[in-house]
């Protein structure tokens, strides 16, 4: 097997989106008729696109969809919030995409389209509105005329010469030019018809009568050179060369030399020349493919001279799959440390919905030596994929978003809806649901990846055009770890040295155990820098605790032996410094990258799975060399610092990749922030770019503090501290499950206060509670907490910004937990609430705060106390703290207990059992009895008796008997019910009967304070039942 140079990068431009993808893009969609307004309006599965460099270093795609009938054409550098142009033609293409040209002149995008009715249509844009959001479109974006009636002869392919003189190609065999000129005065103009001088239009009449062996002259491929030549390739495997000034062939050329090619044939169209300044490449149909190479010159007379170079060079495909050719680009040679280099033809090649790429690298000059590159063709997540699917069904279900594009995701769950499969949170079912969704996302991923062209970005970084709207990738040169990685199974010498040797063995036996194995011990790796085993375990004691947990009996002691065997003839300590010293640590941090200062979306998705493929390789590698010192008994203390860099490392990429899995916009946006200038990133213009880039973040990513790292402090602020933000809407469980939960510090004091605002935010208050209510957090001081958190100190709608505000405030103890109640409160979990508030309240009698503070924990507890019916409690607050609580606030509390209807009832039984069970004095104080006497003096309704009752009773259990008496008169005055009436004069009578003979009066109110005796009582009596 070859050393694989080269890996795929999957680079969607929408996987930065953070909104949902069908809402986000700007599209404005153009018509040319009436009748193709009502046309479906989806674009995304197309027939074919490409892309092209314009002067302003800008790429622009164009995408074809519908059977040719929909051009689509979006900036690369913004498909998220920049504009796509979608043209919806009147009529489909001649012959697909073949009849289409785009070429940028005078400061506009210019495509010319032959339609099937035979129309020619121009399609006119400038870059200022394919660029900006903003530019308005030009009334004359389109023109059509009828330069030639292409119903009679058929028009195969259209090739651009330059912007005065395209060809058309016939059906035929025949060459028809296309002479645009300007009308005098006006910017409009007209195509005039251009007759090559050739014979086909008689010789199509002859082959109704003669055999012709020689196969068919239509031309399947065509390039210019110089300004005044033309070569053109036939179906029949015939190079010639049309000089322009004379529009005639100046030199034909037989490409099929072996008599055992006569009846080789290209079965199509295609891009089967590759010319770089003047050398040229051209693919040939011989077996599974070769390419022959020519040196182009001018000679003295002013003609074009081929001169071959080299031999046939045919290609080593395997003959067990058909691989036809979809484009090859010809280009100087890619850094990959060969030993020579001369020039390189990158080949595409795919079969069914397998693809794949090759360099033919041209040793010499002569290109008489050359030697075939190998690539990796399935990306790393990809390869990977098998692995997706675990036990947890949330990390399940983030792991297949994260390697699968918006628009895919959303479209597998169509088709699972479709077919009445759907989730449903806390089912049974939910696996075959995963599973389901799962062989619905691999399929149509690999019709997404179907490739359709090739195009070398800025010249050099070859990049993939997909048959999927937005959709492309990249081929990266992979570092030397990429590079062990994609060739472990490989036997190639190039590539042999000890450290490769090492993590071969290592691979080896770590190829055995199970993949829910490797996770679990990848976990527990972590964990002991999160401080999941006790700190003053020995570094030892921590290994032999992984191993007895996650691979005591996960392996055959045999394949530890062979792995033992191996390792015993290779030096651990210099390898294990090499691995760490060579690969891990990059100082590399400065360079020649320049900072984009604006988005760049084709930069910042390379990047980001440039950066992803790298860190999820060393960490393979780490986890791989840590779990070896899990198996086998080693002196640790020789390799202390060396261990805890590694765990240290592992730690920052795992969570790096779990935040990768979780948001991957926040992610780029954080690394562009801590990495750039402008906070955009770097422009990725070349190889260079992308490797000194991948290597400063992955620099940056290893080197993060552990107590502060970026990538927990930035998601905790997106989906914990403002879920909500932009009309984003982010479920903050996600976050907490995935991230938070696993990857906080166990003892950090600050890590725990954050955690539980975490579960606090996700509504899980005891969880929340247990982090929060204790002591050490209660010490924080602001400063100790990230920006984010310290900016809530002035966002006064936030719920948090008390409970951080005030964090340096005294008594600091005693109102942590005061403003704890308050957020417990404020989400109705009341019974936390008030554990934090008595907790407040104690740690103040060590240290009496200000009578201010005092009322607010007084009211806070009160609240809370009324919410359980704690009115006893509540009565003892108000009775009890008078000198605090001043009589407007113990006022409006009485009255909210008397008032409300759902409280009054049990606030009153409450009230008059104290008040009677107390007998040696008054529960009551005066100002108090005043208060609530006034109180129920205001609710007092003739209507209703009760409320005379109530207020009797109450006057009655405080020893005012005249006063109780005194209410019932009232009632009598006012009241209707004789009946009642009766039942007070006997009450009256009861109560000033008890009285001495000289108290036995009550005052009447409401006839100027009149004294009503005992026996004026008995008479109304007496009077009233007569």
């Amino acid at each position: 097997m070859s050393e694989l140079h080269l890996s795929k990068l999957d680079v969607n431009l929408q996987s930065l989106n953070p909104y949902t993808f069908s809402k986000t893009r700007c599209i404005v969609n153009l018509h040319i008729s009436d009748d193709t307004k009502n046309r479906d309006p989806s674009t995304t599965n197309g027939s074919y696109s490409n892309s092209q460099l314009l002067s302003n270093g800008e790429h622009v795609c164009y995408h074809f969809s519908q059977d040719y009938c929909v051009l689509s054409i979006y900036p690369v550098t913004d498909a998220i919030t920049g504009k796509t142009v979608v043209v919806h033609l009147p009529h489909e293409t001649f012959n697909d995409h073949h009849t289409f040209t785009m070429a940028e002149e005078d400061g506009c995008v210019v495509m010319d389209l032959i339609l099937k009715t035979g129309l020619f249509l121009t399609l006119r844009f400038s870059l200022e509105y394919i660029f900006s959001r903003n530019a308005d479109l030009n009334n004359s974006w389109y023109s059509l005329s009828k330069p030639y009636d292409f119903t009679v002869r058929l028009p195969d392919y259209l090739y651009k010469v330059n912007k005065t003189l395209s060809v058309v190609y016939l059906n035929d065999g025949g060459l028809l030019g296309l002479q645009k000129t300007q009308n005098p005065g006006t910017d409009d103009y007209d195509l005039h018809p251009v007759l090559f001088n050739d014979n086909s239009y008689f010789q199509s009449f002859t082959k109704f009568f003669t055999h012709n062996d020689g196969g068919r002259e239509n031309v399947v491929s065509s390039i210019s050179y110089g300004d005044y030549h033309l070569l053109t390739l036939t179906e029949n495997c015939k190079l010639r060369i049309w000089d322009l000034r004379t529009n005639s062939v100046t030199t034909q050329l037989n490409l099929i030399t072996d008599p055992q090619d006569k009846h080789r044939k290209y079965e199509s169209i295609g891009p089967y020349f590759s010319l770089l300044d003047s050398i040229l490449i051209i693919f040939l149909p011989f077996g599974n493919g070769a390419f022959r190479s020519f040196q182009l010159s001018i000679n003295n007379s002013g003609g074009l001279t081929l001169t071959p170079k080299g031999q046939l060079i045919q290609t080593n495909l395997s003959t067990a799959s058909i691989w036809s050719l979809v484009d090859m680009k010809l280009t100087r040679p890619f850094d990959l440390n060969l030993e020579t280099s001369y020039l390189q033809l990158v080949v595409l090649w795919k079969s069914n919905t397998s693809i794949k790429l090759q360099l033919l690298n041209f040793e010499t000059e002569t290109l008489d030596r050359y030697n075939w590159i190998e690539a990796s063709n399935k990306s790393l997540p990809d390869i990977l994929d098998n692995d997706i699917l675990g036990d947890n069904f949330e990390q399940s279900l983030l792991d297949l978003k994260a390697h699968y594009t918006p628009a895919i995701y959303e479209e597998a769950q169509k088709i699972l809806s479709a077919n009445g499969i759907l989730f449903v949170p806390n089912q049974q079912n939910n696996d075959e649901y995963l599973s389901n969704l799962e062989s619905i996302l691999k399929d149509l991923k690999k019709h997404h990846d179907e490739p359709s062209s090739l195009t070398l970005y800025n010249g050099e970084v070859v990049m993939v055009n997909t048959l999927y709207l937005y959709n492309h990738f990249v081929y990266k040169i992979n570092f030397k770890l990429e590079s062990v990685y994609y060739n472990l199974t490989s036997d190639s010498e190039a590539i042999q040295d000890e450290l490769f040797t090492y993590l071969q063995v290592v691979n080896g036996f770590v190829s055995t155990l199970s993949s829910e194995t490797l996770q679990r011990t990848s976990r527990r790796l972590y964990g002991l820098v999160t401080g999941e085993l006790q700190e003053d375990m020995s570094l030892k004691d921590k290994f032999t605790a992984i191993f007895k947990d996650c691979l005591e009996s996960q392996f055959q002691v045999s394949n530890l032996k062979k792995l033992y065997d191996r390792l015993t003839s290779l030096d651990i300590m210099t390898l294990l410094k090499t691995f760490i010293e060579n690969h891990l640590q990059n100082s590399l941090l400065t360079s020649t990258l320049i900072d984009s200062m604006s988005f760049d979306n084709f930069s910042s998705v390379a990047l980001l799975e440039s950066v992803y493929q790298c860190v999820l390789i060393e960490n393979k590698f780490i986890v791989d060399t840590l779990l070896i010192f899990a198996l086998m008994d080693f002196n640790y203390s020789m390799f202390e610092d060396q261990l805890n860099y590694l765990l240290k490392t592992h730690y920052n990429q795992s969570l790096w990749l779990q935040l990768y899995r979780l948001d991957k916009s926040l992610l780029i946006s954080e690394i562009f922030v801590a990495t750039s200038k402008y906070g955009y990133g770097p422009k990725i213009s070349s190889y260079a770019d992308l490797s000194a880039a991948t290597k400063r973040i992955v620099a940056y990513i290893a080197e993060a503090p552990l107590l502060e790292n970026p990538f927990l402090i930035a998601p905790y602020n997106k989906w914990i501290i403002h879920p909500k933000n932009n009309n984003t809407v982010r479920n903050p469980s996600f976050f907490l499950d995935t991230i938070h939960a696993q990857f906080y510090v166990r003892e950090n004091t600050v890590h725990q206060f954050m955690l539980g605002l975490s579960y606090y935010r996700c509504g899980r208050y005891e969880e929340a509670y247990s982090y929060l209510s204790k002591a050490e957090t209660a010490a924080i001081k602001p400063q100790q907490l990230p920006l984010c958190m310290q900016l809530l100190t002035k966002a006064a709608n936030h719920p948090w910004q008390n409970i951080i505000s005030d964090l340096d405030t005294e008594p600091r103890a005693a109102n942590y937990y005061y403003n704890l109640s308050k957020l417990f409160s404020n989400v109705m979990s009341y019974s936390y609430a008030l554990q934090s508030i008595k907790k407040s309240i104690a740690l103040s009698q060590e240290h009496p705060p200000s009578p201010e503070f005092r009322i607010l924990q007084l009211t806070q507890f009160m609240d809370t106390l009324i919410i359980f019916d704690e009115f006893e409690e509540v009565l003892d607050v108000l009775t009890l703290e008078q000198e605090t609580l001043g009589r407007d606030v113990r006022t409006s509390y009485y009255e909210r207990l008397i008032s409300d209807q759902q409280l009054r009832d049990r606030f009153i039984t409450t009230l008059f059992r104290l008040c009677s069970t107390n007998r040696e004095k008054l529960y009551l104080t005066l100002d108090d009895f005043l208060i609530i006497d006034s109180l129920l003096q205001s609710q007092l309704d003739v209507r209703m008796w009760d409320t005379y009752k109530r207020l009797f009773c109450y006057r009655i259990l405080n020893h005012h008997e005249r006063e109780a008496a005194e209410v019932l008169y009232e009632y009598i005055g006012r009241g209707n019910d004789i009946h009642v009436k009766g039942k007070c004069y006997w009450m009256i009578i009861n109560v000033l009967a008890s009285l001495s003979p000289q108290d036995q009066w009550i005052i009447n109110s409401s006839n100027r304070g009149q004294i009503i005796y005992l026996a004026d009582i008995r008479k109304d009596l007496q009077a009233l039942i007569a």
